[in-house]
């Protein structure tokens, strides 16, 4: 089963799903696509190998300032979406850190979720704090309210940073920088490496096929999507 993101409309959704996935013993993806942009996928193999240390905390971006009428589509609605941009494309992003952080169980996690400029019945900005029990954050920003497009993931480290910005299109060049830091107090060294062309959704689609037609776990499956589910309403109930 291939369910586009995120993998409900709220947690008691997603546990249904989870529940019937099990129970069915069938294989389950959810379509966080983000997972397999080029930059992304090298960011988090970079960090996997130890390349920037021990991971300290993320600071992430993503909006885009809607369009003519944005206020009067299904997103404006909560009935049709279930939330807002918390849940849009906060939801992409909550996904990238905790996979990041390897789903480790949080200590604390918190949102101000604001209406602050379109006429609807959802948060048009969400601003979100998360920190797990060893102490990493990441600090969350998505917005409808980013009149010119943005995508912007920044990785820290013990021994450096990854930086990942754009993702194609009117987002801009994907870009990849990797800051390697010598001495304290000396400017790191940084490299960066340019993604023209955009692979995810054919990624995605393939890691699926692979899954199905062999033993291969896929990325973004059920335990792991309904942890994010699990985290989004912690975030909408507090």
């Amino acid at each position: 089963m291939l369910c586009e993101k995120p993998m409900g409309m709220n947690y008691k959704e997603a546990k249904e799903i989870y529940k019937a996935v099990k129970k069915n013993k069938k294989k389950f993806k959810c379509g966080f696509n983000h997972r397999y942009h080029g930059g992304i996928l090298e960011a988090h193999k970079l960090c996997k190998k130890g390349k920037i240390g021990n991971l300290l905390f993320i600071r992430a971006a993503y909006g885009h300032g809607g369009r003519v009428g944005y206020d009067k589509e299904w997103r404006s609605k909560k009935s049709f979406c279930g939330g807002g941009q918390l849940l849009d494309q906060g939801s992409h992003l909550i996904d990238l850190c905790q996979w990041l952080f390897n789903f480790e169980k949080l200590k604390q996690a918190s949102a101000i979720k604001k209406t602050m400029f379109w006429k609807m019945g959802v948060e048009d900005n969400a601003f979100i704090l998360l920190e797990t029990k060893t102490g990493k954050v990441a600090q969350i920003h998505a917005s409808w309210t980013q009149w010119k497009n943005l995508f912007r993931f920044e990785i820290y480290g013990t021994k450096g940073s990854i930086e990942v910005n754009g993702l194609g299109r009117s987002y801009g060049i994907e870009t990849l920088s990797i800051s390697t830091r010598k001495k304290l107090g000396i400017a790191p060294v940084i490299k960066k490496r340019q993604y023209k062309v955009e692979k995810s959704w054919e990624l995605e689609w393939l890691d699926f096929i692979r899954a199905i037609n062999g033993n291969k776990k896929m990325m973004s499956n059920e335990k792991e999507s309904l942890e994010v589910m699990k985290t989004i309403n912690i975030l909408y109930t507090k």
